[in-house]
C-alpha cells in the first residue's frame, strides 16, 4: 500500500491522545477511523477529510481544496 508515510506520521502525532481513533487501510490509503467511521484517510497523493457538508462547501469556495469523487458521484461532507 503506498500511500504518504511523513504526512500519516504527522496525522497520528496529532492524534496521538485520542484512544477512540483506529486505523485500516483503504482508499490505497490509510484511514483514521472512529467508531468504524473514516474522518481522515492519507494517500499517496494527499489527503481526505470528513469535515461536513457546510464547512466542505466553504472551503471548496476558497479553491484551496476539490471535492471527493467516488464512483462519479461528489461526496458532500469529504473533501
Amino acid at each position: 500500500m503506498a500511500y504518504n508515510q511523513r504526512l500519516a506520521e504527522r496525522v497520528r502525532e496529532l492524534l496521538e491522545e485520542r484512544d477512540d481513533v483506529t486505523e485500516k487501510a483503504m482508499f490505497s490509503g490509510i484511514c483514521f477511523m472512529v467508531d468504524d467511521k473514516m474522518f481522515v484517510c492519507v494517500t499517496s497523493t494527499g489527503l481526505l477529510c470528513r469535515i461536513g457538508e457546510t464547512l466542505a462547501n466553504e472551503k471548496l469556495e476558497d479553491g484551496n481544496c476539490t471535492q471527493m469523487i467516488n464512483n462519479g458521484r461528489p461526496m458532500k461532507d469529504f473533501v
